[in-house]
């Protein structure tokens, strides 16, 4: 299956706390390490690590989470899926920097104001 179709999959109480869990602090780390992507969350008193394997064409080959919730799909391991995602969207091998690769991306415009989906901050603009 391909990783949208995963994605389109996910329960959607999953994926919405799978999308909240991707914005926070907790989300600590997401990198491509050539032959899988790896993720690291802060839970508790330490981290959990969780990876998915995908091919070139997207495919998910498999997927694995060390966190105690034994539920096929986790929410750790959706929200690797959506950083995925993300990261093949900008063509960067780390969560973050295509973060910052689709930040200009990700600003939304309109007559008086724009704001950026990723920080949910409003910015007021003057018309001259």
């Amino acid at each position: 299956m391909k990783l949208q179709e995963y994605i389109n999959f996910i329960n959607p109480a999953i994926f919405k706390e799978a999308r909240a869990f991707i914005k926070s602090e907790d989300f600590v780390s997401l990198k491509n390490l050539g032959d899988h992507y790896e993720g690291a969350v802060i839970y508790e008193d330490g981290l959990i690590f969780a990876e998915v394997v995908i091919d070139k064409n997207e495919e998910i080959q498999k997927y694995s989470c060390n966190c105690r919730n034994k539920n096929t799909l986790c929410i750790h391991i959706a929200a690797i899926m959506l950083g995925i995602e993300k990261m093949l969207k900008a063509g960067c091998s780390d969560y973050h920097e295509a973060l910052k690769e689709l930040a200009p991306h990700d600003v939304v415009y309109t007559d008086n104001m724009y704001f950026s989906s990723n920080t949910q901050k409003h910015f007021y603009s003057v018309k001259t």
